[in-house]
């Protein structure tokens, strides 16, 4: 009777260590699965697409301090893109680009003065990182008038205590500029933790370089993706610097991404190329960081539960074999008895 019950009790305790490690293993796949989704700036290959069928993927091109991209460069590239969907005949319009490079700069108001990262940027750059507009309206490319900026929330209250301050003006470098809009950082925490600055302040890459000589750092590209790796090997190849780094952003949380970084994690904090990626890249960087570290919990937890059910299987073969058999003779029975 005694060694009847420590046999139930163990088996009891067995199991429900065995259902313990597969709720948690439950939920740090949800954790999983949820951290892809923070990073909006990641995802704009899922909003261009929409319910088109054409795939499209997203691809961001990160350059080294020293070798820079200009706009000619970036103009050069459209045209190649343009000419590589002409020959697949696709729709030349049925791509997006964007690219930006920031700098610290001084901010001057008759209310006082900050040093802030001030964004150049061109292209659809906003929806790539659709930024919430607190008041106003986002800058664009095409305007006619290129005089406007765009201030974050922080930089809006240390300079005039208020987010309503659309038509308003800065003092650049000994430049007046239009305030267009206020926007609200990202909500999420890693872009918080990658993003720890003194505001931002964003106009466009023509007025940027009127008061700065820096290049152009950042370019992110939506393209049609009708056959695997397109986008990137093209931008790899469109742009002939020689240190560059080129990230296709549609799957770079794939699982088989992720397991790269669980095998090779030194690969997430060795560079070489000299280049300061943007907080909306260290951020993604971050994210990956954790998810490697969630994907390694998983796989460790999947191989203790593997184990765990080899052991229990051994220890209680006999009786899964009778109940097995027994099993067996059921179905045989009840299929003779329908005949």
């Amino acid at each position: 009777m005694n060694m009847r019950y420590k046999l139930n009790k163990k088996c009891t305790l067995f199991l429900v260590i065995y259902v313990m490690i597969t709720i948690l293993c439950f939920f740090l796949t949800m954790g999983y699965n949820h951290l892809s989704t923070l990073p909006i700036s990641q995802q704009g290959a899922q909003r261009w697409q929409g319910e088109n069928q054409q795939k499209f993927s997203q691809v961001s091109c990160f350059f080294s301090s020293d070798y820079r991209a200009t706009l000619q460069d970036i103009n050069n590239f459209r045209r190649v893109v343009n000419q590589k969907l002409s020959e697949s005949s696709l729709d030349e319009v049925s791509w997006i680009d964007a690219y930006s490079v920031q700098s610290e700069i001084t901010v001057k108001t008759t209310h006082g003065t900050m040093n802030t990262t001030v964004f150049g940027v061109g292209g659809e750059y906003f929806f790539f990182h659709p930024l919430y507009l607190r008041s106003g309206q986002y800058i664009s490319e095409d305007d006619l008038s290129q005089n406007q900026v765009i201030l974050d929330e922080q930089v809006a209250w240390r300079l005039y205590g208020s987010v309503d301050i659309e038509g308003m003006e800065v003092e650049i470098d000994d430049k007046i500029y239009i305030i267009s809009g206020v926007i609200r950082s990202e909500l999420d925490p890693f872009n918080n933790i990658a993003d720890q600055d003194n505001g931002r302040i964003y106009m466009s890459y023509n007025r940027f370089s009127e008061i700065s000589n820096l290049g152009i750092n950042s370019y992110e590209i939506i393209i049609p993706e009708f056959i695997s790796g397109f986008g990137y090997t093209l931008v790899d190849t469109g742009f002939q610097h020689s240190q560059k780094e080129v990230i296709n952003n549609s799957k770079r949380f794939s699982v088989k991404n992720i397991l790269d970084l669980v095998v090779k994690p030194y690969t997430m904090v060795m560079h070489k190329k000299g280049i300061a990626y943007p907080y909306w890249e260290n951020a993604a960087r971050v994210v990956q960081y954790w998810q490697s570290l969630l994907l390694f919990s998983i796989i460790i937890l999947c191989f203790i539960l593997l184990i765990m059910t080899i052991v229990f299987i051994k220890q209680h073969q006999r009786y899964i074999e009778q109940k097995f058999k027994s099993i067996i003779i059921n179905i045989k029975d009840y299929f003779l008895r329908c005949i």
